[in-house]
Protein backbone atom coordinates (compact mmCIF):
# COMPACT_ATOMS: atom_id res chain seq x y z
CA UNK A 1 0.00 0.00 0.00
CA UNK A 2 1.13 3.78 -1.12
CA UNK A 3 1.57 6.59 1.01
CA UNK A 4 -1.13 8.43 -0.54
CA UNK A 5 -3.50 5.42 0.27
CA UNK A 6 -2.14 5.39 3.45
CA UNK A 7 -3.00 9.23 3.99
CA UNK A 8 -6.69 8.61 2.27
CA UNK A 9 -7.76 5.67 4.43
CA UNK A 10 -6.10 7.22 8.09
CA UNK A 11 -9.00 7.14 9.99
CA UNK A 12 -10.27 10.23 11.27
CA UNK A 13 -12.20 8.68 14.12
CA UNK A 14 -10.45 8.85 17.82
CA UNK A 15 -7.81 6.46 18.23
CA UNK A 16 -9.93 4.32 20.61
CA UNK A 17 -12.24 3.79 18.24
CA UNK A 18 -9.38 2.40 15.74
CA UNK A 19 -8.18 0.08 18.28
CA UNK A 20 -11.94 -1.34 18.28
CA UNK A 21 -12.09 -1.97 14.31
CA UNK A 22 -8.23 -3.28 14.37
CA UNK A 23 -7.89 -6.50 12.54
CA UNK A 24 -4.08 -7.57 11.51
CA UNK A 25 -3.02 -4.18 11.64
CA UNK A 26 -5.82 -2.60 9.51
CA UNK A 27 -8.85 -0.21 10.35
CA UNK A 28 -12.22 -1.29 9.17
CA UNK A 29 -11.96 1.79 6.46
CA UNK A 30 -8.16 0.47 5.35
CA UNK A 31 -9.69 -3.01 4.89
CA UNK A 32 -12.84 -2.06 2.85
CA UNK A 33 -10.81 -0.28 0.32
CA UNK A 34 -8.31 -3.46 0.70
CA UNK A 35 -11.14 -5.51 -0.08
CA UNK A 36 -11.88 -3.68 -3.07
CA UNK A 37 -8.90 -2.54 -5.07
CA UNK A 38 -7.89 -6.46 -4.11
CA UNK A 39 -10.90 -7.86 -5.44
CA UNK A 40 -9.98 -5.60 -8.55
CA UNK A 41 -6.27 -6.70 -8.62
CA UNK A 42 -7.31 -10.69 -8.67
CA UNK A 43 -9.85 -9.33 -11.26
CA UNK A 44 -7.20 -8.28 -13.44
CA UNK A 45 -4.24 -10.71 -12.81
CA UNK A 46 -7.18 -13.96 -13.46
CA UNK A 47 -8.30 -12.12 -16.63
CA UNK A 48 -4.60 -11.17 -18.06
CA UNK A 49 -6.76 -8.98 -20.56
CA UNK A 50 -8.57 -12.21 -21.60
CA UNK A 51 -5.75 -14.66 -22.30
CA UNK A 52 -5.43 -16.51 -18.71
CA UNK A 53 -9.00 -16.68 -18.21
CA UNK A 54 -10.10 -18.72 -20.85
CA UNK A 55 -6.86 -20.76 -21.06
CA UNK A 56 -7.60 -24.21 -20.25
CA UNK A 57 -4.36 -25.33 -18.95
CA UNK A 58 -3.68 -24.72 -15.35
CA UNK A 59 0.25 -25.56 -16.67
CA UNK A 60 0.01 -23.23 -19.32
CA UNK A 61 -0.41 -20.16 -16.91
CA UNK A 62 2.34 -20.68 -14.50
CA UNK A 63 4.24 -20.99 -17.18
CA UNK A 64 3.94 -18.14 -18.79
CA UNK A 65 3.99 -15.87 -15.37
CA UNK A 66 7.67 -17.32 -15.29
CA UNK A 67 8.06 -16.72 -18.85
CA UNK A 68 6.65 -13.35 -18.88
CA UNK A 69 7.18 -12.16 -15.05
CA UNK A 70 9.65 -14.21 -13.52
CA UNK A 71 7.16 -14.36 -10.37
CA UNK A 72 4.04 -12.39 -9.28
CA UNK A 73 5.98 -9.10 -8.30
CA UNK A 74 6.85 -9.21 -11.53
CA UNK A 75 3.20 -8.64 -12.84
CA UNK A 76 2.55 -4.82 -12.81
CA UNK A 77 -1.69 -4.31 -13.96
CA UNK A 78 -0.82 -0.86 -15.58
CA UNK A 79 -1.69 -2.09 -18.76
CA UNK A 80 -4.18 -4.77 -17.45
CA UNK A 81 -8.03 -4.38 -18.17
CA UNK A 82 -10.32 -5.42 -15.08
CA UNK A 83 -12.97 -7.51 -16.45
CA UNK A 84 -17.01 -7.54 -16.60
CA UNK A 85 -16.56 -8.65 -13.53
CA UNK A 86 -15.23 -5.52 -11.92
CA UNK A 87 -17.41 -3.17 -13.82
CA UNK A 88 -20.31 -4.76 -12.50
CA UNK A 89 -18.87 -4.57 -8.96
CA UNK A 90 -18.36 -1.09 -8.90
CA UNK A 91 -21.92 -1.48 -10.52
CA UNK A 92 -23.45 -2.50 -7.19
CA UNK A 93 -21.31 -0.34 -5.14
CA UNK A 94 -22.58 2.79 -6.33
CA UNK A 95 -26.37 1.36 -6.38
CA UNK A 96 -25.92 0.84 -2.92
CA UNK A 97 -24.80 4.60 -2.51
CA UNK A 98 -28.53 5.52 -3.77
CA UNK A 99 -32.23 3.91 -3.55
CA UNK A 100 -30.65 0.37 -4.04
CA UNK A 101 -32.58 -2.50 -6.07
CA UNK A 102 -33.96 -0.09 -8.90
CA UNK A 103 -30.53 1.95 -9.21
CA UNK A 104 -28.77 -1.47 -9.55
CA UNK A 105 -31.06 -2.33 -12.63
CA UNK A 106 -30.15 1.16 -13.22
CA UNK A 107 -26.49 1.15 -13.30
CA UNK A 108 -26.00 -2.53 -14.69
CA UNK A 109 -27.78 -1.21 -17.79
CA UNK A 110 -24.97 1.62 -17.66
CA UNK A 111 -22.38 -0.35 -16.93
CA UNK A 112 -23.33 -2.18 -19.80
CA UNK A 113 -21.52 0.69 -22.48
CA UNK A 114 -18.42 -0.46 -20.64
CA UNK A 115 -18.29 -4.05 -21.75
CA UNK A 116 -16.22 -4.17 -24.69
CA UNK A 117 -13.35 -6.41 -24.43
CA UNK A 118 -14.21 -7.06 -20.91
CA UNK A 119 -15.78 -10.44 -21.89
CA UNK A 120 -18.90 -10.37 -19.94
CA UNK A 121 -21.23 -13.41 -20.05
CA UNK A 122 -24.69 -14.38 -21.47
CA UNK A 123 -26.82 -14.82 -18.77
CA UNK A 124 -25.64 -11.36 -17.33
CA UNK A 125 -26.52 -9.78 -21.03
CA UNK A 126 -29.59 -11.70 -21.15
CA UNK A 127 -30.57 -9.60 -17.40
CA UNK A 128 -29.92 -6.45 -18.82
CA UNK A 129 -31.91 -6.86 -22.03
CA UNK A 130 -34.88 -7.80 -19.95
CA UNK A 131 -34.05 -4.43 -17.96
CA UNK A 132 -33.53 -2.41 -20.84
CA UNK A 133 -37.53 -3.94 -22.59
CA UNK A 134 -39.16 -3.68 -19.33
CA UNK A 135 -37.74 -0.52 -17.37
CA UNK A 136 -36.15 0.18 -14.33
CA UNK A 137 -39.25 0.16 -12.36
CA UNK A 138 -40.05 -3.88 -13.04
CA UNK A 139 -36.33 -5.29 -11.71
CA UNK A 140 -38.47 -7.31 -9.37
CA UNK A 141 -39.56 -8.81 -12.52
CA UNK A 142 -37.10 -11.14 -14.16
CA UNK A 143 -38.27 -14.77 -14.72
CA UNK A 144 -37.12 -17.67 -13.12
CA UNK A 145 -34.45 -18.53 -15.20
CA UNK A 146 -32.72 -22.60 -14.70
CA UNK A 147 -29.91 -21.21 -17.09
CA UNK A 148 -29.10 -18.58 -14.43
CA UNK A 149 -26.82 -20.30 -12.26
CA UNK A 150 -23.82 -18.47 -13.56
CA UNK A 151 -21.49 -16.74 -11.46
CA UNK A 152 -22.32 -13.46 -12.91
CA UNK A 153 -23.81 -12.71 -9.21
CA UNK A 154 -21.22 -14.30 -7.19
CA UNK A 155 -18.54 -12.06 -8.81
CA UNK A 156 -20.14 -8.35 -7.78
CA UNK A 157 -21.55 -8.98 -4.69
CA UNK A 158 -18.30 -8.90 -2.39
CA UNK A 159 -18.88 -4.77 -1.86
CA UNK A 160 -22.27 -5.45 -0.10
CA UNK A 161 -20.42 -7.41 2.42
CA UNK A 162 -19.92 -3.71 4.06
CA UNK A 163 -23.06 -3.87 5.63
CA UNK A 164 -21.42 -5.33 8.41
CA UNK A 165 -23.16 -6.31 12.19
CA UNK A 166 -25.66 -7.98 13.24
CA UNK A 167 -28.14 -5.74 12.57
CA UNK A 168 -27.75 -5.35 8.33
CA UNK A 169 -27.33 -9.19 8.53
CA UNK A 170 -30.98 -9.06 6.76
CA UNK A 171 -30.50 -6.40 4.65
CA UNK A 172 -27.09 -8.17 3.51
CA UNK A 173 -28.95 -11.50 2.50
CA UNK A 174 -31.82 -9.47 0.93
CA UNK A 175 -29.31 -6.95 -1.31
CA UNK A 176 -26.99 -10.04 -2.22
CA UNK A 177 -30.06 -12.12 -2.89
CA UNK A 178 -32.32 -9.65 -5.23
CA UNK A 179 -28.91 -7.99 -7.08
CA UNK A 180 -28.21 -11.56 -8.46
CA UNK A 181 -31.41 -12.00 -9.63
CA UNK A 182 -32.05 -8.85 -11.63
CA UNK A 183 -29.55 -11.17 -13.91
CA UNK A 184 -29.36 -14.46 -12.27
CA UNK A 185 -32.76 -15.73 -10.74
CA UNK A 186 -31.69 -19.23 -9.93
CA UNK A 187 -30.26 -20.26 -6.49
CA UNK A 188 -27.11 -21.34 -7.47
CA UNK A 189 -26.81 -18.21 -9.20
CA UNK A 190 -28.36 -15.78 -6.51
CA UNK A 191 -26.89 -18.15 -3.60
CA UNK A 192 -23.49 -17.53 -4.39
CA UNK A 193 -24.19 -13.72 -4.62
CA UNK A 194 -25.15 -14.09 -1.25
CA UNK A 195 -21.67 -16.29 -0.20
CA UNK A 196 -19.59 -13.83 -1.57
CA UNK A 197 -21.36 -10.95 0.14
CA UNK A 198 -21.64 -12.37 3.51
CA UNK A 199 -18.26 -13.84 3.91
CA UNK A 200 -16.54 -10.28 2.28
CA UNK A 201 -18.96 -9.10 5.58
CA UNK A 202 -17.32 -11.60 7.88
CA UNK A 203 -13.86 -11.05 6.71
CA UNK A 204 -14.77 -7.24 7.83
CA UNK A 205 -15.85 -8.27 11.08
CA UNK A 206 -13.06 -9.97 11.69
CA UNK A 207 -14.88 -11.79 14.94
CA UNK A 208 -15.20 -15.38 12.63
CA UNK A 209 -11.83 -17.20 11.80
CA UNK A 210 -12.52 -18.15 8.16
CA UNK A 211 -12.11 -22.26 8.68
CA UNK A 212 -15.46 -20.73 10.77
CA UNK A 213 -17.25 -19.50 7.70
CA UNK A 214 -18.44 -22.37 6.44
CA UNK A 215 -20.75 -23.48 9.39
CA UNK A 216 -21.72 -20.02 10.00
CA UNK A 217 -23.17 -18.90 6.74
CA UNK A 218 -25.27 -23.02 7.09
CA UNK A 219 -26.60 -22.35 10.42
CA UNK A 220 -27.06 -18.86 11.14
CA UNK A 221 -27.04 -17.10 7.53
CA UNK A 222 -28.71 -19.81 5.40
CA UNK A 223 -31.92 -19.88 7.89
CA UNK A 224 -32.70 -16.85 7.47
CA UNK A 225 -32.05 -16.35 3.54
CA UNK A 226 -34.46 -19.53 3.30
CA UNK A 227 -37.41 -17.32 5.38
CA UNK A 228 -36.60 -14.32 3.30
CA UNK A 229 -37.02 -16.02 -0.05
CA UNK A 230 -40.08 -18.26 1.86
CA UNK A 231 -42.08 -15.23 3.13
CA UNK A 232 -40.92 -12.17 2.55
CA UNK A 233 -39.43 -12.58 -1.56
CA UNK A 234 -42.65 -14.47 -2.38
CA UNK A 235 -40.96 -15.33 -5.73
CA UNK A 236 -41.01 -18.71 -7.61
CA UNK A 237 -40.62 -20.61 -4.36
CA UNK A 238 -42.06 -23.53 -5.57
CA UNK A 239 -39.58 -23.55 -8.73
CA UNK A 240 -36.82 -23.18 -6.24
CA UNK A 241 -36.59 -24.76 -3.15
CA UNK A 242 -34.72 -27.93 -4.46
CA UNK A 243 -32.39 -26.24 -5.87
CA UNK A 244 -31.93 -24.02 -2.80
CA UNK A 245 -31.41 -27.99 -0.82
CA UNK A 246 -28.80 -28.72 -4.01
CA UNK A 247 -26.54 -25.69 -2.89
CA UNK A 248 -26.53 -26.34 0.80
CA UNK A 249 -25.68 -30.10 0.25
CA UNK A 250 -22.58 -28.98 -2.48
CA UNK A 251 -21.32 -26.71 0.41
CA UNK A 252 -22.04 -29.42 3.04
CA UNK A 253 -19.80 -31.53 0.47
CA UNK A 254 -16.83 -29.24 0.42
CA UNK A 255 -17.14 -28.61 4.20
CA UNK A 256 -17.05 -32.41 4.70
CA UNK A 257 -13.84 -32.96 2.48
CA UNK A 258 -12.16 -30.43 4.46
CA UNK A 259 -13.25 -31.90 8.15
CA UNK A 260 -14.79 -28.38 8.51
CA UNK A 261 -18.49 -29.57 8.64
CA UNK A 262 -20.37 -29.95 12.03
CA UNK A 263 -24.13 -31.25 12.48
CA UNK A 264 -26.70 -28.56 13.45
CA UNK A 265 -26.51 -29.47 16.83
CA UNK A 266 -22.75 -30.03 17.39
CA UNK A 267 -23.12 -26.66 15.80
CA UNK A 268 -24.44 -25.73 19.28
CA UNK A 269 -21.30 -26.97 21.18
CA UNK A 270 -18.73 -23.88 21.04
CA UNK A 271 -15.28 -25.87 21.60
CA UNK A 272 -16.57 -28.10 18.43
CA UNK A 273 -16.64 -24.91 16.49
CA UNK A 274 -13.56 -23.32 17.89
CA UNK A 275 -11.57 -26.41 16.96
CA UNK A 276 -12.53 -26.72 13.41
CA UNK A 277 -9.19 -26.52 11.14
CA UNK A 278 -8.91 -27.65 7.14
CA UNK A 279 -7.79 -30.15 6.27
CA UNK A 280 -6.15 -30.69 2.73
CA UNK A 281 -4.45 -33.41 0.82
CA UNK A 282 -0.56 -34.08 1.88
CA UNK A 283 0.33 -33.45 -2.27
CA UNK A 284 -2.04 -30.29 -3.48
CA UNK A 285 -0.07 -28.52 -6.26
CA UNK A 286 -1.97 -27.70 -9.40
CA UNK A 287 -2.90 -31.21 -10.85
CA UNK A 288 -4.31 -32.32 -7.75
CA UNK A 289 -6.52 -28.58 -7.50
CA UNK A 290 -7.91 -29.12 -10.98
CA UNK A 291 -8.91 -32.36 -10.38
CA UNK A 292 -10.64 -31.23 -7.31
CA UNK A 293 -12.34 -28.48 -8.51
CA UNK A 294 -13.76 -30.23 -11.52
CA UNK A 295 -15.82 -32.23 -9.02
CA UNK A 296 -17.66 -29.21 -8.61
CA UNK A 297 -17.76 -27.92 -12.31
CA UNK A 298 -21.13 -27.06 -14.13
CA UNK A 299 -20.09 -28.23 -17.75
CA UNK A 300 -16.30 -28.85 -16.80
CA UNK A 301 -15.41 -24.90 -16.69
CA UNK A 302 -14.28 -25.37 -12.82
CA UNK A 303 -15.79 -21.39 -10.98
CA UNK A 304 -17.97 -20.58 -13.46
CA UNK A 305 -20.94 -21.03 -11.07
CA UNK A 306 -22.45 -19.44 -8.80
CA UNK A 307 -21.73 -22.28 -6.12
CA UNK A 308 -18.35 -23.53 -7.17
CA UNK A 309 -16.71 -19.68 -7.50
CA UNK A 310 -17.23 -18.82 -4.09
CA UNK A 311 -16.03 -22.91 -3.17
CA UNK A 312 -13.16 -22.55 -5.35
CA UNK A 313 -12.43 -19.05 -3.80
CA UNK A 314 -12.95 -20.39 -0.04
CA UNK A 315 -10.59 -23.18 -0.33
CA UNK A 316 -7.93 -20.52 -1.85
CA UNK A 317 -8.36 -18.26 0.97
CA UNK A 318 -8.46 -21.78 3.16
CA UNK A 319 -5.40 -23.15 1.70
CA UNK A 320 -2.88 -20.51 1.43
CA UNK A 321 -3.51 -19.41 5.12
CA UNK A 322 -2.76 -15.70 7.07
CA UNK A 323 -1.37 -13.06 5.12
CA UNK A 324 0.00 -15.42 2.84
CA UNK A 325 -0.90 -13.13 -0.40
CA UNK A 326 1.38 -14.78 -2.98
CA UNK A 327 -0.30 -17.84 -2.28
CA UNK A 328 -3.29 -16.78 -2.84
CA UNK A 329 -3.30 -15.42 -6.12
CA UNK A 330 -1.36 -18.08 -7.07
CA UNK A 331 -4.05 -20.46 -6.15
CA UNK A 332 -7.47 -18.14 -7.12
CA UNK A 333 -6.07 -16.21 -10.08
CA UNK A 334 -3.83 -18.76 -11.98
CA UNK A 335 -5.91 -21.34 -12.84
CA UNK A 336 -7.55 -23.20 -15.81
CA UNK A 337 -11.11 -22.17 -14.10
CA UNK A 338 -12.76 -18.82 -14.50
CA UNK A 339 -10.16 -17.43 -12.99
CA UNK A 340 -10.97 -13.50 -13.13
CA UNK A 341 -13.88 -14.20 -10.92
CA UNK A 342 -12.45 -16.65 -8.69
CA UNK A 343 -9.92 -14.51 -8.20
CA UNK A 344 -11.66 -11.41 -7.71
CA UNK A 345 -14.04 -12.87 -4.85
CA UNK A 346 -11.09 -14.49 -2.89
CA UNK A 347 -8.73 -11.27 -2.95
CA UNK A 348 -11.95 -9.47 -2.20
CA UNK A 349 -11.45 -11.61 0.70
CA UNK A 350 -8.15 -11.65 1.74
CA UNK A 351 -8.03 -7.68 1.93
CA UNK A 352 -11.31 -7.76 4.12
CA UNK A 353 -9.67 -9.93 6.39
CA UNK A 354 -5.74 -9.37 6.17
CA UNK A 355 -5.72 -5.69 4.82
CA UNK A 356 -2.88 -5.31 2.51
CA UNK A 357 -0.58 -7.29 4.31
CA UNK A 358 1.87 -8.44 2.43
CA UNK A 359 0.61 -7.57 -1.02
CA UNK A 360 2.32 -6.40 -4.18
CA UNK A 361 2.28 -3.15 -4.61
CA UNK A 362 2.87 -2.97 -8.43
CA UNK A 363 -0.47 -5.34 -8.37
CA UNK A 364 -3.15 -2.50 -6.92
CA UNK A 365 -0.77 0.62 -7.83
CA UNK A 366 -1.85 1.61 -11.33
CA UNK A 367 -5.09 -0.91 -11.30
CA UNK A 368 -7.56 0.28 -13.37
CA UNK A 369 -10.40 2.58 -12.03
CA UNK A 370 -8.36 2.82 -8.82
CA UNK A 371 -9.97 6.35 -8.49
CA UNK A 372 -13.35 5.50 -8.82
CA UNK A 373 -12.86 2.21 -6.03
CA UNK A 374 -10.79 4.52 -3.58
CA UNK A 375 -13.87 7.03 -3.72
CA UNK A 376 -16.56 4.33 -3.45
CA UNK A 377 -14.79 3.06 -0.51
CA UNK A 378 -15.13 5.93 1.19
CA UNK A 379 -18.44 6.65 0.68
CA UNK A 380 -19.61 3.53 1.41
CA UNK A 381 -17.59 3.68 4.81
CA UNK A 382 -19.43 6.21 5.50
CA UNK A 383 -22.87 5.10 4.67
CA UNK A 384 -22.85 1.92 6.44
CA UNK A 385 -20.37 2.04 9.17
CA UNK A 386 -20.30 5.80 10.22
Amino acid sequence: MNNSDQELFHSSSSVKQAVMDNVNGYTLKERILASLLLAAAGDAIGFRNGSWEFTKNSHSIHNELKHYYGNLNGIDTKNWRVSDDTVMHLATMRAMINPLMKEMAKEYLICWNDMYGRAPGPTCARGVDFIRENGFDYWFAYPYDKRGGGNGGSMRAMGIGIMTGKERRDMLIATSIESARLTHNHPTGFLGSLVSALFTSYALEGKIPPAQWGVHFLYNDMPRARVYLQTVAQRDWKEMKDSVTHFENVFKTYLKDRSLFLEEGDFKNEELVNNLKPSFPSRYGIDERDVYYKKFAYDGWYGASGDDSVIIAYDSVLYSGANNYENLILQACLNAGDSDSIGSIAAAWYGGRYGFNNVIESHIKNIEKKGEIEQIAQKLHHLYQE
